[in-house]
């Protein structure tokens, strides 16, 4: 992160950051997977099936409900890396190719010489580029894809806990 932000002021680059909400539900776990069973407790089996006479039928008789995923959620062993191949796969079909160095790292190169990398932490995104045209549009494509994503762009920005602050030109501190 660290090299990303000393290029990134280093060649006076646009800088933001993206946080995809609830990462891990845009991921399926798919037929690959061992199956996956998740026992509900009694007060949400209530809940839920008062809402629907399928879960009111589920219940079991010391009133849990067991379900199996179709999800990615986390604390489940495979969800991290389902996960990270679905946004790898989302930023491959952005035009982005992983570091061969460093698979969390991916670059773009523009129609105008200019270069888009973006590091990624498990569903925080750093974006830097000088081109903030299409930095933009690939945080625009990002959030269409995901729906809930914060952001924050600019000379000041919030990133994986961290206050980055490049207004002083050459500088990230």
């Amino acid at each position: 992160i660290t090299t990303v932000l000393a290029i990134a002021a280093h060649e006076e680059r646009y800088v933001m950051s993206a946080d995809v909400g609830g990462a891990y539900l845009n991921a399926s776990l798919g037929q690959d997977s061992p199956e996956v069973l998740m026992k509900i407790d009694k007060h949400l089996s209530t809940i839920l099936g008062e809402e629907s006479a399928e879960y009111k039928e589920a219940v079991r008789e010391d009133g849990t409900t067991l379900v199996k995923l179709k999800k990615c959620l986390y604390g489940c062993i495979e969800s991290a890396a389902k996960w990270q191949d679905h946004l790898t796969d989302t930023l491959i079909k952005n035009g982005l190719q992983c570091n061969p160095h460093d698979t969390s790292i991916m670059n773009k190169t523009c129609d105008d010489g200019s270069q888009i990398t973006v590091a990624v932490y498990v569903n925080d995104l750093l974006i830097t580029s000088t081109n903030k045209e299409a930095a933009t549009e690939l945080l625009k494509s990002i959030t269409k894809r995901y729906k809930d994503v914060k952001s924050h762009e600019g000379s000041k920005l919030e990133y994986l806990g961290m206050s980055i602050d490049m207004t002083e030109k050459g500088s990230a501190t």
